[in-house]
């Protein structure tokens, strides 16, 4: 986790540094900077800085590859292999890919609303990353812990690390809940101080704190399902929660309920309601000796 943890945080100080100074031109008098313009620039040249402090330093200098990459070889790379690998990857890209489609599509919806909503639309989605960034940090521990679990072939343990994480993810929640409900102004004080945005930002807050919610409990417990290899049930399920649950939910809700964010945010809950349903249900029917079983196939474990 160092390295990452490392290279993430100098990715982080090196963006906003020469954010400030390119796209704002803080702190040079009489300046103002490139503008935005600047800002794919210097993230896209932050990236590669971070690859080599990656390599530099945890791999050539403190070669800490080696214990689990021994370096390139056509050997490692056989059919069995590939054809694992694909079972796990399409199942993911189009899992992926699918969620990008229902998001554009909703935001679509919300740009229908008028500009103060979808400039409110977009604000809460960031919220909505702020608080992934919490419930992320967990399910990745989650994954960790679990993946070692199952290595160690204690099926037992592999249950306790779900459940203890999902308890934790619920508390978080609960907290992350309050803070919105109860704080809607100055959450979104972080976006815009305008009157006009803030009003709605409040009015959403109850709708708003369910979509952030059920968003974020749903994309956690998804890292349950994946880490244990059922990336086809994360794509039937978000196929599921999007296009039966989700999308026509929003359409529902803004025609015939409220066409405004509150029916969007409904109607956009009531989608991850369903997927965190369909997730919570496939969790519950997992069995732990088989997935020890082909996590050890996998890994080439005997």
């Amino acid at each position: 986790l160092r390295p990452g943890m490392v290279c993430s945080t100098w990715a982080m100080l090196l963006n906003l540094g020469f954010g400030l100074v390119l796209v704002l031109g803080v702190p040079i008098p009489g300046w103002n900077g490139l503008g935005f313009h600047a800002c794919p620039w210097i993230t896209t040249a932050v990236e590669y800085v971070q690859l080599f402090i990656l390599w530099y330093f945890f791999c050539y200098r403190r070669q800490l590859h080696r214990e689990c990459w021994p370096g390139w070889s056509k050997e490692h790379i056989t059919r069995e292999r590939v054809m694992s690998f694909m079972r796990l990857y399409w199942p993911a890209a189009l899992s992926l890919g699918e969620a990008f489609w229902r998001v554009a599509i909703i935001g679509a919806v919300a740009k229908s609303l008028g500009d103060l909503n979808v400039g409110i639309w977009n604000a809460g989605y960031r919220i909505c990353w702020i608080a992934l960034t919490f419930l992320g940090s967990l399910a990745g521990a989650m994954a960790i812990k679990l993946g070692i679990s199952l290595g160690e072939g204690n099926a037992r343990a592999s249950k306790r690390v779900c459940q203890t994480c999902v308890m934790l993810i619920v508390i978080v929640l609960v907290i992350l809940s309050v803070v919105l409900i109860t704080m809607p102004r100055q959450c979104g004080m972080i976006f815009s101080h305008d009157e006009d945005f803030l009003d709605v930002f409040e009015e959403v807050r109850w709708s708003f704190a369910a979509f952030t919610a059920l968003m974020n409990f749903a994309t956690a417990i998804e890292t349950i399902l994946t880490t244990v290899g059922r990336n086809k049930t994360v794509l039937y399920a978000g196929l599921a929660g999007s296009w039966i649950g989700q999308v026509p939910c929003v359409f529902l809700f803004t025609m015939y309920w409220r066409k405004d964010l509150v029916g969007l945010y409904a109607g956009a809950a009531a989608g991850y309601g369903l997927l965190c349903v369909l997730y919570v249900i496939a969790i519950m029917r997992l069995d732990w000796n088989e997935l020890i079983v082909e996590a050890h196939r996998r890994s080439e474990k005997s």
